[in-house]
């Protein structure tokens, strides 16, 4: 069934769900969402099962028209929503009707559910979009002008609001934890040096990977043979500047991994895409596993 029709699909948007799992020894990559988190949430509002895709809105001025009865959940940071020209909350569930006219204007990274799921072509067992391949989504590409969104049969949910303890909180400057890489110990700086290194978003970053401008890293080698590579990889590169991998990354690299981003941690940096500045900490894998439970235990009871 037919729901959404783009009229402008903003700098990015593409079809989304949880992404491709035990496909990297034959070169794919994950893709899926930048934040899991969010896309979790958006599904909760609209009665969806977690892992069922959404739309992923990167930046820009998204529009579409409804076509028949819908409820949406949108889940974002900074975002002016509104139907037929009269803002609507954001992170709660939206009843919509035929022909009116949807506005998402997005300064980052925006989640839109719809009830009953949005539907793309599965591949590797998911509808992820990746362009690169032509995977997944509307014929493996991105969301454009005309294209009508399809969604299976619609939950007509009851209302759900998200509580307050989980509503995202929007910050242009984020502290990302990180384990310590294999090759760490092929840069010249000590641990606690990096620690203190504040790094700029470049503009250059992209579902691939999140670039970093800031102060050279010196190396003792920049290149070696390719190693496996994961989201959350930190890589080094020739001019001396991190690449944090993210979903669409590459699944190895010649690069040496000074750090990996732990997972608990990986929304909130990809809902750093466009802008802002980060530091990064260390934790050891015992930190990152009992941060990762613990995040994954007051999600469920918050919503319960």
């Amino acid at each position: 069934m037919e729901v959404l029709e783009i009229i402008s699909p903003g700098i990015h948007s593409s079809i989304q769900d949880r992404g491709r799992f035990g496909q990297r020894g034959y070169a794919i990559p994950q893709s899926g969402c930048l934040d899991n988190e969010s896309h979790f949430l958006a599904n909760y509002l609209v009665g969806n099962a977690p892992d069922i895709a959404i739309v992923e809105i990167i930046g820009g001025r998204f529009e579409g028209k409804i076509l028949g009865e819908a409820y949406l959940g949108i889940v974002c940071t900074k975002v002016n929503a509104s139907v037929n020209g009269e803002r609507i909350p954001t992170h709660e569930t939206i009843r919509v009707f035929d022909t009116d006219l949807l506005k998402i204007e997005n300064s980052g990274l925006t989640y839109l559910a719809i009830d009953g799921g949005v539907e793309g072509q599965s591949h590797f067992g998911s509808s992820s979009t990746y362009p690169l391949a032509k995977l997944g989504g509307m014929d493996g590409n991105i969301l454009k002008k005309g294209d009508r969104l399809s969604a299976s049969v619609p939950n007509r949910p009851a209302t759900k609001y998200l509580p307050e303890q989980v509503l995202l909180k929007s910050s242009g400057h984020q502290v990302i934890r990180i384990l310590k890489g294999p090759e760490f110990e092929r840069v010249k700086i000590k641990k606690s040096d990096f620690e203190k290194k504040i790094w700029k978003i470049s503009t250059k970053s992209n579902r691939m990977g999140i670039r970093l401008e800031g102060s050279v890293v010196e190396s003792i080698q920049t290149e070696m043979k390719s190693v496996p590579t994961f989201p959350g990889t930190i890589q080094l590169t020739n001019e001396g500047l991190p690449i944090v991998l993210m979903v669409d990354s590459q699944t190895t690299g010649g690069y040496p991994r000074i750090g990996q981003v732990i997972m608990a941690d990986l929304p909130r940096l990809g809902r750093m895409i466009l802008a802002g500045t980060i530091k990064f900490k260390f934790v050891d894998i015992s930190e990152a596993r009992y941060i990762q439970n613990q995040k994954e235990t007051f999600l469920k009871h918050a919503l319960d």
